[in-house]
């Protein structure tokens, strides 16, 4: 059987599942809320549905749970703000990660048409590796202005939220309030810095008052950091996520009529085994057929392949990577894998020759040292199971 074939197989028997216009998803819930900031976005095929839940408030408050995925739902107490006020369940994109979660919320598009590849990019032009989000050099952490890069480089399309006709607050951790991708993201708007879950009551409380029309935007991501260090369902991130249920029971509680909470997440995460970790070292055969490092997810990995070495590269491994499908890019826009339509020129740029599937709860990335104190991570996302994928949407 054909790489390509084996992911069709995959997909056929919903061990993977592609998110797509057949379904509402995390696209249509970054329309909905954009729209009704005033952002002129056109209506996406399932926008309508998550405007519907919101009704027609004064002011919105928008918290979106990193890796809250749907597979936590049985983990939260029936009465919590998450369960409910659960509405539907959404798909995420995909990669189910943050980088192109967010810069889907940024600009309402799939990451076909954005072209973000996951936690790691590649510039071809420049021959750079980059982390996105930090917009940094990959292995050097210098920061990507230094290098001469522009944020348009990495990000060329206008992000909604700088369109925006309300009254617009972000609510973002203090390690990233003020980076260069959240100044992208929000679009120049007013960003409020947090430095713990304490803070978050008197911080959207002073929200509520705010005359209308008006929408806050809170991102949390303590969840995710614990999962990965601990497991997606460990004891810490559990804890986590309790805790942040209850700051948004408490808050629900108290919502005057003409105010709406909405909760939801960008995507869940699994585990992964050691045994299932493949680590790629620079003196690998395979890196002296590659342009650049694997980039994108190591769930969703994106190999940039030197010319006259693809059916080599391919060839190895289908051997060596029994847990992966790699497809080239030209098969993973057939299968429609980064949303429908084919994938932007910007896109088809940022996207590796070679996409890896992850067929099993495995990775396949490079081998890099750890700092100290640091282990693996256990808990992991960026591939495309349901457990990954599917996301709840609660209102109060």
């Amino acid at each position: 059987m054909n790489e390509i074939d084996r992911v069709r197989q995959a997909i056929e028997a919903g061990t993977l599942r592609v998110p797509s216009d057949a379904a509402p998803s995390f696209v249509d819930l970054a329309a909905a809320v954009l729209r009704f900031a005033g952002a002129p976005l056109p209506p996406t095929p399932h926008s309508a549905i998550v405007e519907e839940a919101l009704g027609s408030p004064r002011h919105l408050l928008f918290v979106l749970v990193d890796g809250m995925g749907s597979y936590l739902l049985d983990q939260l107490p029936a009465g919590g703000a998450v369960r409910s006020g659960l509405r539907m369940e959404l798909d995420a994109v995909f990669p189910a990660t943050t980088a192109c979660a967010m810069t889907t919320l940024a600009t309402a598009v799939w990451p076909g048409e954005h072209g973000v590849p996951g936690w790691y990019g590649y510039l071809p032009e420049r021959d750079l590796s980059t982390v996105v989000l930090k917009f940094e050099e990959r292995f050097v952490q210098r920061p990507l202005s230094e290098l001469g890069v522009t944020p348009q480089e990495l990000w060329p399309l206008q992000p909604a939220m700088a369109a925006a006709t309300c009254d617009v607050q972000v609510i973002l951790p203090a390690e990233i309030a003020h980076s260069p991708y959240s100044r992208y993201q929000t679009g120049g708007r007013e960003v409020v810095a947090y430095s713990g879950l304490a803070e978050l009551p008197r911080l959207l409380a002073a929200r509520l008052p705010v005359a209308g029309p008006a929408f806050t935007y809170c991102y949390l991501p303590e969840f995710d950091a614990l999962a990965h260090e601990y497991g997606a369902l460990a004891e810490e991130p559990l804890a986590a996520v309790s805790a942040i249920d209850g700051i948004l029971s408490q808050l629900a509680g108290s919502l005057p009529p003409d105010i709406r909470l909405l909760i939801s997440a960008d995507h869940g995460l699994l585990d992964v085994e050691e045994r299932h970790v493949s680590l790629i070292g620079n003196e690998s055969p395979l890196m002296q057929l590659l342009r650049a490092a694997p980039c994108g997810e190591p769930r969703t990995p994106h190999l940039f392949v030197r010319d006259g070495a693809l059916a080599e590269v391919r060839e190895h491994l289908a051997r060596t990577e029994p847990d992966f499908a790699f497809v080239t890019q030209a098969e993973a826009d057939q299968l429609e894998l980064f949303g429908p339509g084919r994938l932007s020129s910007f896109a088809r740029s940022r996207f590796g020759d070679l996409v890896g599937i992850a067929l099993q709860a495995a990775t396949f990335e490079l081998r890099q040292p750890l700092p100290d104190g640091k282990t693996p991570m256990r808990g992991r996302h960026g591939g495309m199971t349901p457990t990954e994928v599917r996301v709840p949407l609660s209102v109060h």
